[in-house]
């Protein structure tokens, strides 16, 4: 049982596994993408056979109508008691790998992947409408080809008639790779497309899809696969007869760092940087000179620096000292500068413990949150030392003798500021704000979870969660009788990472256990700690 709360949402209270849950849901046909729609002023359940298990809401002069899944629990993706809806869902046919969302529009840029006979790969590039769910624009690859990465581009919007824009976008591949092999048997290839997208020409409601469709620039042969890739902006206007000469590539090409430069036939290699240790399968960009939304960039290879501008007080200083956060996928993360004005890498920085890395995302220039293929989520920051202006000022050429990934200017390490074992193999991380407030870190996992990291704000927070954790964990047991500290422990010691699931079972308990942990906390009610829990989900939701 339940019932139907209105405000800028339709909002489903309910009762299950002997919770009380408020989720909100997602209504039929709303505009794209978007929950700008009015807000409900009247809704109801109905059960008639045409509209079974629904909700008719009224908005402004219109009618919408919300199916609920009975078996599903509200029509939730998780089940009963999750909050995600699923808005918009596309079948594919292989193994989804990476998806980009282009600027300015509703199409995402995606490439899939999976074993197709023998060993061999099968690999596609699409562009997908996601909010008509309908597929724009594909690619098939040779079979014994296999995509490993690709990167957005320089982004120029068009005229005020028109939303959308053109640009370039990078793919990496693994030639002849044979599945059952290393990647060390293969060699690699850098495609570069031209892409022109338009929406709305002529006024509203006019729609034209992708004008233009994709244009392969050129193909240029690599001694080894690619392995990831990210685009440096330089900072110029993206200029359509030129095709992107000029713009950068930073590239790893397997265990080598290489930074590449577009030509008109082919891409250019203008720095190297080897030995690391297996095969550098995560990238990111940042730069020293430069806070905000411009500061970093990069997850997995995507950017977040497309169609950035920079200003010219700090574009010289970006264009020469550029960040680098490179992942090796068996030796965890590596901080370096690459220095334009002396075509060097120089090291700053790595991990002290050799981690398997899956994902990862910037959370600003000299803070990472990675994860690993065991389950581990971890937060590495770059020492204060190793990042100052004075010090960066001062690497020069001849302080770059040391060049190997394993050996740091100063023998600066990272350090370890969170860890924690969710007991799950992380696969994606994305970084941003999905409601007004803080950033959050949303992750998913190989399971199908989706989690989100949220930061504290303040520090009377951190004592309330750090002591509410602590009680929860004397009050709650688990079916195998494990301690929960051991447990969050599995591989790494846990490190100022509050377990929300943890803090979330305090519904379950019993009126009298909550009543109780209430007191010994700060002698506080159990309004009072629902309160603080509904605050932190209020990130999220």
């Amino acid at each position: 049982q339940g019932f139907v709360a209105l405000s800028s949402k339709i909002w489903v209270c309910y009762n299950t596994a002997n919770a009380f849950h408020f989720t909100p849901i997602s209504i039929a046909s709303p505009p794209p993408l978007t929950d700008n729609y009015p807000s409900s002023t009247l809704a109801f359940f109905e059960s008639s056979q045409a509209t079974y298990g629904g909700i008719i809401s009224a908005e402004a002069n219109s009618i919408k109508i919300s199916f609920l899944s009975l078996a599903q629990g509200f029509g939730l993706s998780g089940g009963p008691g999750s909050i995600w809806n699923v808005k918009k869902s596309m079948q594919l046919e292989n193994t989804p790998r990476k998806l980009i969302f282009i600027p300015g529009t509703e199409y995402v840029l995606i490439y899939e992947s999976d074993d197709a006979k023998q060993g061999k790969w099968k690999s596609r590039l699409k562009i997908l409408d996601v909010s008509k769910e309908i597929e724009l624009w594909r690619e098939e690859i040779k079979e014994d080809d296999n995509i490993l990465c690709m990167t957005l581009m320089n982004w120029t919007a068009l005229g005020s008639n028109q939303v959308g824009g053109e640009g370039l976008f990078a793919v990496g591949i693994g030639r002849s790779a044979d599945m059952k092999k290393s990647l060390r048997s293969s060699t690699g290839e850098i495609r570069i497309y031209k892409y022109k997208i338009a929406t709305g020409v002529g006024g509203p409601g006019r729609e034209v899809g992708v004008t233009g469709r994709v244009q392969l620039l050129h193909k240029t042969d690599i001694d080894e696969p690619i392995t990831a890739m990210q685009y440096w902006p330089t900072g110029a206007t993206y200029n359509t007869g030129l095709g992107g000469v000029g713009e950068r590539l930073v590239v790893a090409a397997k265990d080598n760092l290489r930074i590449y430069e577009l030509g008109s036939k082919k891409v250019l290699m203008k720095c190297e940087k080897r030995g690391f240790p297996y095969c550098i399968r995560l990238l990111s960009i940042s730069t020293p000179s430069l806070t905000g939304p411009n500061a970093a960039a990069g997850n997995s290879g995507s950017s977040s620096l497309v169609g950035s501008t920079l200003g010219n007080a700090n574009n010289a200083m970006f264009m020469d000292n550029l960040r680098i956060v490179a992942g090796d996928l068996s030796d965890s993360f590596t901080f370096l500068l690459f220095k334009r004005s002396e075509n060097v890498f120089i090291t700053l920085a790595d991990d002290t413990i050799p981690r398997w890395l899956t994902t990862h995302v910037l959370v600003d220039q000299d803070t990472v949150v990675g994860a690993d293929k065991f389950g581990n989520i971890f937060v590495l920051r770059l020492p204060e030392e190793a990042s100052s202006p004075s010090r960066i000022a001062s690497y020069s050429m001849h302080t770059s003798s040391i060049n190997a990934p394993g050996a740091s200017l100063g023998g600066f390490k990272l350090e370890v500021m969170s860890q924690t074992y969710i007991g799950d193999t992380v696969t994606s991380m994305w970084k941003g704000k999905l409601k007004p407030g803080v950033d959050v870190v949303m992750y998913g996992t190989m399971m199908g979870a989706l989690g989100v990291l949220v930061p504290f704000t303040s520090k009377s927070d951190v004592d309330f969660f750090s002591n509410f954790e602590m009680m929860m964990r004397a009050n709650v047991g688990n079916l195998c009788g494990r301690d929960h500290i051991s447990w969050r422990s599995y591989y790494f010691p846990v490190k100022d990472v509050v377990d929300g699931d943890l803090c979330e079972f305090y519904h379950h308990l019993s009126a009298n256990d909550r009543v109780r942990i209430a007191a010994e906390l700060e002698k506080r009610k159990p309004e009072d700690i629902m309160a603080k829990l509904e605050a932190m989900r209020n990130y999220v939701v």
